[in-house]
């Protein structure tokens, strides 16, 4: 059975090893904790962490580094978040905003899941096609949702408007993503925003995120929510189509398996900082 500590509790225990030089790694979706353990050994291999703590959610990890800001023994991974489509950064030496726009997004590719269907009872045809349906798919959310992305970046500095926890799943028919749903709550997004900052404000600001999106090297679909938007959709067609069995959070820790350290971006690169 594994233990589950309070954030007052997590935070007493890293501190408790501090003196041993033993670095602990903060993150932020219990949820994930597995998949940062399997990126960060993928990284500098197994045994280097004490542990890797979830204090669920961005703003209770920022508080606790404005603590901890000089600590190199505690290290803090953001996820990009809807951060990310604003260029956004945070600057320290112990902290890092990954570029994507959550953890999830960094297991989410082709080899991983070839990997994966490595272990089932498939013909090469069946493999190929169902990696070809994977790659529609991610294609597909790219372009029908980017747009709608950058109307949520927006949206979320109103702090007013419900934002990505809609899911993909409401914009669905099946496995395939049903445009006129899509574009509804675009409507219903523009129509809210502009009453809260006006037209003006809000197509600057459409432009300024076009602008940073453009100008990033961050392949589009890192861009969208991993978590609720991709591998939802990655989750039925490996159901309907290699009969797999579980729930998307499984799923998720499966792929992490197989995760490279290229996978993670300058993620890998702030860790091999701090594990020379």
């Amino acid at each position: 059975m594994s233990l589950k500590y309070s954030e007052r509790a997590s935070v007493g225990y890293a501190a408790l090893y501090a003196s041993l030089n033993e670095k602990t790694i903060f993150v932020e979706d219990a949820k994930g904790r597995i998949i940062h353990e399997r990126i960060v050994e993928s990284i500098i291999g197994p045994g280097r962490v004490r542990r890797i703590i979830p204090l669920n959610g961005r703003l209770p990890l920022l508080k606790e580094w404005e603590k901890n800001k000089l600590n190199d023994n505690n290290l803090y991974i953001l996820d990009g978040d809807l951060n990310l489509l604003w260029g956004e950064e945070v600057d320290g030496t112990n902290i890092v905003q990954i570029d994507a726009y959550c953890v999830e997004n960094i297991i989410i590719n082709e080899l991983n899941f070839r990997k994966l269907l490595e272990d089932y009872d498939l013909t090469e045809t069946q493999t190929e096609e169902i990696i070809t349906s994977i790659k529609v798919s991610i294609s597909e959310i790219s372009d029908k949702c980017l747009g709608l992305f950058i109307l949520y970046a927006i949206a979320f500095r109103i702090r007013k408007i419900k934002t990505v926890s809609d899911g993909i799943l409401r914009f669905c028919s099946q496995i395939k993503i049903e445009k006129n749903r899509v574009d509804k709550r675009k409507r219903e997004l523009i129509s809210a925003i502009i009453k809260e900052i006006g037209f003006e404000n809000f197509k600057n600001q459409k432009e300024l995120i076009k602008n940073n999106i453009l100008s990033s090297s961050i392949s589009r679909e890192r861009f969208i929510s991993g978590k609720d938007f991709i591998l939802p959709m990655v989750h039925k067609i490996v159901e309907s189509k290699a009969a797999y069995k579980g729930p998307s959070t499984i799923l998720a820790r499966q792929l992490s398996r197989h995760v490279r350290p290229n996978d993670a971006g300058n993620y890998r690169d702030f860790i091999r900082r701090h594990f020379p």
